[in-house]
């Protein structure tokens, strides 16, 4: 059963949230269509229909996903002596135009504007205000984060997928204020992140009151008269791997079942950490050069969270270089000790990364083997706790690099009899591996088997002797 919401009536008298104006009945908004020459095909009458108050819409190719925004925003508008502030937010003001577009005339032919009201340049954001004074604006989610004091009677999000998560909650509270209406729109840009998420999340009663949707490709009758029996619409199903012809003409996210990581999800494990200077900070540390060099700041909170505040994770960098961008960082001076792999104490006729982070960060440096998937298997426990179904693992938005990698990270694909412990494709996991040393150094393996004994790399500048200390207690511990 769906779940209708019912908005909470606002304390501003003149607000279009007062009259639920995303709530026209059928026959209304089959009269608004007929002037606006809309017949929108039984997929996009199904989200145009319902009445929930925030609704998510993905468009497979040419599904029509831009005028579906626009023909609902226009019904918005046509809301009886009301006036108001709408806005169109794309990731730039370029990718905001096509709504914004198709809205004008639908609004021109519903008698509500003058096309002398259009402001329309070239660059930068458009604008049109209607007879009954509705203002409808294109703006940047950049745009949002500087905007104060407003709070729009009902926003678009279009390309959502290319926005962030943080910019849908900053939008999600602007119109929190006015009760309004909320679209969120786009195609799937990979099957991975928080849109994907969310239009999971919608497909069923949530919290948030929001519903999903999906317009196939196939919905497009102009160009795909058969529907999903077309005959090249079954071409392309022919054509494209079932992933991803179900993403990019169906719209619906499908994940690849390789995955090694399918525990996380962006919505539950991405989250502000900032950084606390009363916790220490750990360096979790993959070395590279031709692949990415992985830096990873991390703090462990009282109640043994494990917080990524920030990383570094860049490619073409030596050892030395990485350092003095670790100096720079805010978090420096509480930094109290590296974890690498035992890859990073190796020489080859000249100081390992182990030795040159010791002796030129002056901080000490453990490692330990960590078998691949003895490593995969912490890392899943601290993703999801087994005991709670609850994670304690959290990674700050700007660690853009390993939050990229637990959508890359793969098994390879999936064939009968496959070993129990299949060892992943050694490919895009830089700092998912610097994660599985620090979770290993801090937390032992899963089970009761025994630790391998740490090392830890010392190096005496005068003397410039090297040497490594065995340690069965490792040093920091949780």
């Amino acid at each position: 059963m769906m779940t209708v919401v019912t908005a909470v009536a606002t304390p501003r008298a003149s607000s279009h949230a007062e009259v639920r104006l995303w709530r026209h009945t059928e026959a209304r908004r089959n009269w608004l269509w007929q002037q606006t020459d809309y017949a929108p095909w039984p997929e996009q009458s199904v989200a145009h229909f319902d009445l929930a108050r925030m609704k998510l819409v993905v468009g497979g190719e040419r599904a029509g996903k831009s005028r579906w925004t626009a023909e609902e925003m226009a019904t918005w508008c046509a809301w009886p002596g009301r006036g108001g502030l709408f806005w169109i937010v794309g990731p730039s003001y370029e990718l905001a135009r096509p709504e914004f577009v198709h809205l004008a005339p639908a609004l021109l032919n519903l008698s509500l504007l003058k096309s002398d009201a259009i402001s329309m340049p070239l660059q930068g954001p458009c604008r049109m205000r209607t007879r009954l004074g509705v203002q409808i604006e294109t703006r940047t989610s950049r745009d949002v984060e500087t905007l104060a004091g407003q709070a729009p009677d009902g926003i678009a999000m279009v390309e959502a997928a290319q926005q962030t998560y943080e910019s849908f909650l900053r939008l999600r509270g602007r119109v929190a204020e006015t009760r309004g209406p909320l679209i969120l729109s786009g195609t799937f840009e990979g099957s991975l992140g928080w849109y994907p998420e969310l239009w999971k999340a919608w497909q069923s009663d949530n919290m948030d009151g929001g519903r999903s949707f999906s317009i196939p490709s196939w919905a497009n009758r102009t160009i795909y008269p058969l529907g999903r029996q077309d005959p090249e619409i079954l071409a392309l199903e022919a054509t494209f791997p079932a992933d991803v012809f179900q993403e990019r003409f169906g719209a619906v996210p499908c994940p690849p079942a390789t995955l090694v990581f399918k525990e996380f999800e962006y919505i539950t494990h991405v989250k502000p950490c900032p950084f606390n200077n009363k916790l220490p900070v750990q360096l979790w540390i993959d070395p590279g050069y031709a692949h990415k060099y992985a830096v990873l700041a991390v703090q462990i909170d009282n109640y043994k969270n494990v917080l990524h505040i920030d990383e570094i994770w860049r490619s073409g960098l030596v050892t030395d270089e990485m350092i003095t961008i670790a100096k720079r960082r805010e978090w420096w001076p509480m930094v109290s000790f590296a974890v690498m792999c035992m890859g990073g104490r190796q020489h080859q006729a000249m100081e390992s990364p182990a030795e040159v982070w010791q002796a030129k960060a002056g901080i000490p440096v453990f490692a330990q083997p960590v078998p691949i998937p003895d490593g995969i298997e912490r890392h899943r426990t601290y993703l999801i706790n087994p005991a709670t179904g609850e994670p304690r693992m959290f990674y700050d938005p700007k660690c853009k690099g390993s939050i990229w990698e637990y959508g890359q990270y793969k098994y390879h694909e999936i064939v009968e009899a496959r070993p129990v412990r299949e060892v992943p494709i050694d490919r895009d996991n830089d700092a998912l591996k610097a994660t599985a040393y620090g979770l290993v150094h801090n937390f032992g393996f899963v089970g009761k088997r025994r630790d391998p004994p740490k090392a830890r790399v010392t190096f005496n500048v005068q003397r410039g002797d090297r040497e490594m200390e065995q340690s069965r207690e490792g040093w920091g511990g949780h």
